[in-house]
């Protein structure tokens, strides 16, 4: 029998429905095909997690409670503090990149008693670690929720309250359709939970510079089969 202590982590998973996520981004399809894109995400973001072995709590539209996405944020982050928990890893579900290896290193950075950040390339950030006592002194509603300030002024936060920061690698998160221009060849190339679904892409169509967009996959020899053609070979 374990005689390990619970954990004190809890990854909050703040996170819409695939019903929600498809209605409110615009990626340039119909709303089946991104319904079906964002259901992959959840899922995959929901393996992710389990994979790290912390417990974690999900929080849709049906958990979130306030008026704006900071009011939204603040009361899950909150929530979770309330059920005991020292320390809070929150993420979301649109950055495909995200392992379960960095969840762990950033659980760890925790425990040594540092603010843990993972920027997003938007301004933003797709983790923030934090622990109880750091995130009840200070008011977290006054940060410019969903602006490109936002990291900045979360690390200028760290500053003056004297804390540590640890800053994960940068990682894409899927906003709108000019996310997946830069970086959906990237992600049929790494993941293949997000393969099928991204290939079924008629991207042609939909990117202006997809030869430039193909192109930007790094392996020196790539199969893939888009649409539903014969494969392809890119160099």
């Amino acid at each position: 029998m374990s005689t390990a202590s619970p954990s004190k982590t809890a990854i909050l998973v703040f996170a819409n429905s695939a019903d929600v996520e498809s209605s409110r981004k615009v990626l340039g399809f119909d709303k089946d095909f991104q319904r079906s894109l964002f259901k992959k995400l959840n899922n995959r973001t929901l393996l992710t997690v389990q994979k790290t072995g912390l417990p974690y709590l999900i929080y849709s539209e049906k958990e979130q409670v306030g008026n704006n996405f900071g009011e939204r944020f603040n009361h899950a982050v909150h929530d979770v503090f309330a059920k005991g928990y020292e320390r809070v890893i929150a993420i979301g579900n649109d950055s495909p990149e995200l392992t379960a290896t960095q969840l762990c290193k950033a659980n760890q950075a925790l425990e040594n008693d540092k603010f843990v950040l993972g920027p997003s390339c938007d301004g933003g950030f797709y983790l923030m670690g934090i622990d109880r006592e750091s995130f009840l002194k200070t008011d977290f509603l006054k940060f410019p929720w969903q602006q490109k300030s936002l990291f900045t002024e979360l690390v200028n936060f760290a500053h003056e309250e004297h804390l540590t920061i640890e800053k994960l690698c940068p990682l894409a998160d899927l906003d709108g359709v000019n996310d997946l221009n830069s970086n959906g060849a990237r992600w049929i190339q790494k993941l293949k939970s997000l393969r099928e679904i991204l290939l079924s892409i008629n991207f042609d169509e939909v990117f202006p510079n997809f030869i430039l967009f193909k192109n930007t996959l790094t392996l020196r020899y790539l199969q893939i089969s888009f649409n539903k053609g014969s494969p392809i070979f890119i160099f």
